[in-house]
Parts: structure tokens; sequence; C-alpha cells
């Protein structure tokens, strides 16, 4: 029959479903017909049925029921066939069983459940969490398999139930157990955490001085604490752990840790018991002893030693005035009017404020307004006083100290000095001017026109004028006064004419003996430039044709070029510089020796032609600051405090190590080096047959011709003039 279902199958019959063979989607079911319950029959023999067109209907370890061609409609029982009409046919025929017989009343469905033998039924699904599941079909709370729920495991606060454990554990199957957060799992769960309550403390973790297990190898503060703490040790400190925490110590027993850093005890801290100054740290103990350069018991009184009152109490000059006594000390240093270390070789040397070099002398104006000259003696141009006119610096020792100030006047000081061919001029404190040397003429100021030397007379100046500059000739004098007239005076003084509103700014005389000439700077920047007397020889030093018929009021103005003025002039024997407004030069006049610095030898100035924007500049390199011109040469110093010179060059006076003339081929200014003045720089320069400089330390140096000394170095041998003689230039030794 078609099997469907079994709900309107027999008690008395079971249905069992194996699936011994399938075919096509199809089960064989067996049908048997069971004895009654009392045993009084044995069992049919097997009758094949009809296979069930609907598998689904047969399923392992659940009821089976078998229903008919329609699963709303019970199967219809087939007639029933009397037991004892099954049998065999002929022999050797089919067994046939007779048709089974079924009541018309309902039959009871075929209930399988985990009791039924082969059904495949399992109550316990293996799990450990929701309790062990029991077959007890039963049981009112038995399932349709039969099976009674398993009670679950319950587990304390805190825990819960773990499959893979199989008891109640803390421990998550499937999350990292990390309470505190540090990425390792607790050791309680399997993890490397030996304290999961503590973020610091992890395998591996570094080590602290803090009492914990920080890496969880069993030790409290172990070796790497200790390497912890020694990194925290400030410099003079070991620092230890102990008890869980670093101990630091300072390393000297005479050092306190003050805020973290080692600090020196100071015992003399509030003792009183010693002199003021006088308490030493003895190291947690203290002495009253007065210190270096203090004299005293330590415990009354310590006085400081002078010891710049003793010579060898001190390593400075012998010279009081490089000591300076400081409290318990002193030092070398020498004044504000002297320059130097104020030991050793150099010592302290008198500054000097101007140089002047003349006709083979040099004077100066030193700080504190005295003045020494050295060189050539002739006519007493030196100030010495007395008759011997012998000349002083080219012999060893004449210079320093033992070189006499000029006395200018009880009570007067020197601003300024002008050394000329034969007298010297100083303009004073008060305005006056005091000249000393040839008298020919009275430049000296005394009627006696024999004398020589330095007399107590003053220059013949205007009634209440002063004297602003002045200059030095033959046996004459140059003033320029307060009121910006500039005169001459020999017996007398003698003004020049201007012409109308010309005030003079600045001047200069020619350096040559007999005839020579004066250029002045008006107040509108032009420079006006005439002979001073009939020996005169026009070269063109004027900067214009002189035409002896003219007035001098009547003077042209040097031509400079278009929109350019002067500042400063500078005049040699016959030849004429001016600095101009941006700091160019521009010379004319007699160039026999290259003293234009133009390249060549050709005079100009004699023409109009040769003047204005015709006159080219001179190749500095630079812009300059002064100028200053002797016989035949001239020199700049530039900006930066460098210095060149160019012209004749017979003694050294250009300074280059060589006596050739520069100036007078073309390019060579434009080439020509700054001469080597050592490590100070220049600020003011002046030239006559030799040169000199004036240091920013107050030094002054001087090379060229020195036939009489006039360098100052305590010989009579020139310097420039050959390799090398620059380069150990020694300073001029002006004194105490």
């Amino acid at each position: 029959m078609l099997v469907r279902d079994v709900e309107n199958v027999s008690a008395r019959s079971r249905v069992i479903c194996r699936a011994t063979e399938r075919r096509s989607g199809s089960c064989f079911i067996l049908l048997f017909t069971l004895a009654a319950c009392d045993g009084s029959r044995s069992p049919p023999d097997l009758a094949p049925t009809t296979t069930t067109d609907n598998p689904a209907s047969v399923s392992d370890g659940g009821s089976v029921v078998v229903s008919g061609p329609d699963a709303s409609e019970p199967v219809q029982p087939e007639a029933a066939v009397p037991m004892d009409a099954v049998h065999s046919g002929d022999a050797g025929g089919p067994v046939t069983a007779p048709p089974l017989a079924f009541p018309d009343a309902a039959i009871p469905p075929l209930v399988i459940n985990c009791l039924t033998p082969d059904s495949g039924i399992q109550c316990d699904d293996g799990a450990f969490c929701n309790g062990v599941e029991a077959c007890s079909p039963s049981d009112a709370r038995a399932d349709a398999r039969g099976c009674v729920t398993g009670r679950a495991v319950a587990c304390i606060a805190g825990e819960a139930c773990s499959e893979q454990r199989r008891m109640c554990s803390r421990c998550s199957d499937s999350a990292l157990d990390d309470d505190d957060g540090d990425g390792h799992e607790s050791s309680a769960c399997g993890g490397d955490d030996c304290r999961d309550d503590d973020p610091l403390v992890f395998a591996g973790a570094p080590d602290a001085c803090d009492g914990k297990d920080n890496d969880c190898d069993g030790a409290i503060d172990g070796a790497y604490a200790e390497q912890a703490c020694s990194a925290l040790a400030p410099a003079g400190a070991t620092s230890t752990c102990s008890s869980g925490a670093c101990a630091v110590r300072c390393s000297d027993a005479d050092f306190d840790l003050v805020g973290g850093a080692c600090v020196r005890h100071d015992d003399c801290a509030g003792i009183t018991a010693c002199a003021p100054g006088s308490c030493v740290d003895a190291s947690r103990a203290y002495t009253c002893t007065c210190p270096a350069g203090y004299a005293g018991n330590g415990t009354t009184a310590c006085a400081d030693i002078d010891e710049c009152a003793t010579a060898s109490a001190n390593t400075c000059d012998a010279s009081p005035l490089a000591c300076l006594n400081t409290p318990g000390s002193f030092r070398c240093e020498c004044p504000a009017t002297h320059f130097g270390n104020g030991s050793g070789e150099q010592g302290c040397a008198r500054k000097a404020l101007q140089v002047s070099a003349g006709y083979h002398h040099t004077c100066a104006v030193l700080a504190g307004g005295k003045v020494k000259c050295w060189g050539s003696d002739a006519f007493g141009k030196l100030g010495l006083g007395g008759s011997s006119e012998m000349p002083r610096g080219g012999v060893a020792g004449q210079l320093g100290d033992a070189l006499p100030y000029v006395q200018v006047g009880a009570g007067r000081s020197a601003v300024a000095v002008a050394s000329g061919s034969d007298v010297t001029c100083s303009v004073l404190d008060d305005g006056s001017v005091k000249c000393w040397g040839y008298n020919g003429y009275g430049a000296v100021g005394t009627p006696n026109l024999s004398s020589v030397g330095i007399t107590e007379t003053y220059a013949p100046l205007p009634v209440g004028r002063k004297c602003g500059a002045v200059a030095s000739g033959s046996g004459y004098g140059f003033a320029l006064l307060d009121d910006g007239s500039l005169g001459r005076w020999g017996q007398t003084f003698s003004p020049y004419v201007m012409g109308a509103g010309q005030k003079v700014r600045s001047f200069d005389r020619g350096t040559r003996y007999d005839g020579y000439h004066l250029c002045a700077v008006v107040e509108s920047g032009g420079v006006r430039c005439w002979p001073v007397n009939q020996f005169v020889q026009d070269v063109g030093q004027f900067g214009w044709a002189f035409d002896a018929s003219l007035a001098p009021e009547n003077y042209p103005l040097t031509a400079l070029g278009a929109g350019r003025t002067a500042t400063a002039v500078a005049l040699g024997d016959s030849h004429s510089c001016a600095l101009l407004d941006n700091g160019q030069v521009k010379c004319w006049g007699a160039n026999d020796k290259g003293q234009l610095g133009l390249g060549d030898t050709f005079a100009r100035g004699a023409a109009a032609a040769d003047m204005g924007d015709a006159l080219p500049a001179v190749a500095l390199g630079a812009s300059a600051k002064a100028i200053a011109a002797g016989a035949q040469h001239t020199c700049a110093l530039l900006e930066g405090g460098s210095v060149k010179c160019w012209g004749h060059n017979d003694a050294g006076q250009l300074g280059q190590g060589h006596v050739r003339a520069i100036g007078d081929e073309a390019g060579e200014v434009a080439a020509l080096g700054a001469i080597e003045l050592g490590d100070q720089k220049a600020v003011a320069i002046d030239v006559g047959f030799h040169s000199c400089a004036l240091l920013e330390n107050g030094a002054v140096k001087c090379w060229g011709s020195n036939a009489f000394g006039e360098l100052g170095l305590g010989d009579t041998a020139n310097r420039g003039d050959t390799a090398g003689s620059m380069a150990g230039l020694k300073a001029i030794d002006l004194g105490e």
C-alpha cells in the first residue's frame, strides 16, 4: 500500500522505515503484523508493501505514521484475510500472503521516541552549560522525542559557564580577558598577565622600583629596577631601589640633595664667629681664615692687601699706572690715557690723539694734551729747548720716557699739532697757538728773528679770535680762526681775502720749502688754491692757469666735476688733492712720480680742459675717509681703516716692501694692496717725506725715510722699502 502517514495504522502494528534501499527517492516499508500482547501468536511472514511516494514522511528519530493516498483521508484497509488462509502455492510457486484485515475503528498513531529501538534519537546534545538532557518519555516535561531538558549550570557572580573548560570560569571563550587594558590576557585565563588589575604589570613589562613584580618573573623590584633607579640619579649622586622606592644619595658626603640636585652643604651659612669673608667651608665643618689677598686672623678682621703697592706682589709693568688693585687681588690694566696690556714687553704706553709728519721730523698730541716730537731737530723744531739740535729717535733709548714733552705753556694743553719744514705749531686748549723752530720771519712769535727753538711767546692772532686749525711753513704760520677766516703770520697776522661770504671750512699748505701754495675748502664746498709767494712755479697745482693780475678775492674755484663738492684738501710740494663728497679722490698738479695716481706722469690742472669731469678720480676700490700729501706721494685712509699710498717711493714711504714708484703706469693704483699695519685699523694719517698712521688703539706707526730717526724706532733704517719690513713694524714708544 502507499505509505504517507501512520495515523490509521493499528496500534498492534509497527511500521519501520529503514533506508535499506533508496530508489528514485522512495523508501521500501516493511509492514509487520505484531503478535498479540499475550504472545499467543508468532509474527506472520513478511509481506511486501507498496513504496511511499513521500520520503519526507519518514524520518529518523521521530514518530512515523502511514497515511492513505490523500493525507487528509485515512487509509481504507483491504478485505480481511484469515491467517489460516495463508498458504503456499503450488510447489515452486510464490508464497502469497492473505490480505490483512483491520477493524473499521480509527487506529491510534504509532509514536516513536527516544526509547524506541533503532530510532536514532539522542537526547543529550553533548553541551555542558545547558545541563545533561535525559530520555524520559513518561516525564510530563518530555518533548515529542521523549527527552527532558537538563538543568543549566549555575555560576557565581563574575563567572560564566565555559563550554571549552566545561566549568564555571571568569574567562571568556571568545574575547581577550584583559581587565586592566594593557593588551595582555590574565594568567588565570591562560595569558601572561600575572596581575590583570594593573596595566603596568605583564610579562615583558619594564621593571620599576615600585614594590611590584612588573615583568611577572616572580621577582619584586628585580635587577632592572636598580637600573631604572640609577638612570634617575642626578649628577654626583647614586640611586638604589629600596622598599619599592628609589633612594637617591649624593656621592660626596659634603653635598646635600636639594630640589633633585646635589648641592654643596654650606657650613658657613649663619656662622658669625668669623670675620666677613673669612669663613672657609671644610666638609661638614668650617675654619676662620682670611682669603688670598687679605691679611688678618680671620676671626676679627681681614684687610685687603694692596698688591700694587709692592712690586714683588704683582706681575704688571713697573709703572704703577699698569696695576689696578682689586679686593683680594689685582689686575694689570692700562688707564684710559694709555694702551697696552699692562705687563710684559708691551706694558702701558700713552695714547696718541693726533700725529703730524713734517720734513724729517714727527710730532704727536698725546692723551692728556701733551706733545712729543722726534726726528730732526734743525732750528729746534722738536721743541726740546737748548741749542744742541741733536736728532731724537735714531738711537735706542731716546724715545719713551726718555723723550721730554714739549712745554706748551703753564697750565696749557695741546689739541692739535702741525709739523712744517722748519717750524712746528700747536693749537692749545684756549684757542691760542704756540710755535717753535725757525723764526726767520717771526713764526715763533718773538721779535728776535734770529732765535730758534721754543719761547714763552705765542702766535700773534687777532685780538679776540681763537684758532681752530693750524699749519706751518718755512718761517710762517697759518691759522683758520673761529670766525671762518684764514690768515698767515710772521711778525704780524695777515688775513686772506676770500671774497664776500666765503668762509673757510678747512685748508692745507704745500710742503715745498721755498715756494709753496695754499688751498682752502670754502663753505660752498668749492676749493680755492693760490700761491703763497713769488717763488711758486705753476705746474697746475692751483687747478687753474694762475693769473697774477687777479686780486685774491677773484681767484676762481677749482673745477671738481658736475655736482661735486670737497670736504678736505691735501697738498704736496707741487700737487694738490681733494676728498670729494662722494668719497672719491681727485688730484692735480705735478705728476713726475705718479703722485696724482692716474697711471701716467702727465701734469694736470694748468689748463681748464684738464679739470672738472675730465679729471679722473683715483681708482682706490673703496671710499676714502681722509687724505694726506707728502712731497711727491699721496695717501688715503679708506673705509674700513685700511691705508693706500701712491707716487714717489725712494725710501719705502708707500709701505709696499719695495722702492718702485706706484701710479705712474696704468692700472697700478687699482691693483694696489693696503699697507700692512697689524691687527689695528687706522683712524688718521699724515705724510711728509715719510708716512704715519694713527691706529684705533692710540698707537702710532710710521714708515719710509728714517735718516734722522723720524720713524721713532731707535735706529735710522728705512721701513717699507724691503719685503717683510712692514710685517713687524712696531708702534712708537711714546712713554707713560
